[in-house]
């Protein structure tokens, strides 16, 4: 079940860069079901964000906040439940997201605080693929 939570995510992320929202709905329940299936807090965050980056791709400003709200509700009751670099990954994407979204309602200084907080855990993380998500926002 948890490589089937792992392909749903990946769909989800191609068609919704893709711009299939037909596709897009079917994958999203999909990666619902795994989540469900596996029953697990930790597949619950990540379903959380696959709804946050869903939502986002579609416009839906607010509720993709809101998801990832949820997420880091999740994540922080997870504590030590999650590998320490799976739970850097989780509050990177979580920052972006965020930035994103907020950037998107035109709340330029809750995006720039979210952007900035993104661009140091990437930074601190090494990650050059993410500091230029962050740098594209």
């Amino acid at each position: 079940m948890a490589l089937a939570l792992n392909r749903a995510e990946q769909a989800v992320r191609l068609l919704e860069v893709a711009g299939h929202d037909h596709e897009l709905t079917d994958a999203l329940e999909a990666t619902r079901q795994a989540a469900r299936a596996l029953g697990t807090e930790h597949a619950r965050c990540r379903l959380e964000l696959t709804e946050a980056r869903a939502a986002l791709g579609r416009g839906a400003l607010s509720d993709a906040i809101e998801r990832v709200k949820a997420g880091e509700d999740v994540l922080d009751a997870l504590n030590e439940g999650v590998p320490l670099d799976v739970r850097k990954r989780h509050l990177l994407d979580m920052a972006l997201l965020r930035g994103a979204a907020y950037a998107g309602l035109g709340d330029v200084t809750a995006a720039v605080e979210s952007l900035e907080e993104a661009a140091e855990r990437a930074e601190k993380a090494g990650d050059l693929h993410s500091a230029g998500r962050v740098a594209n926002n």
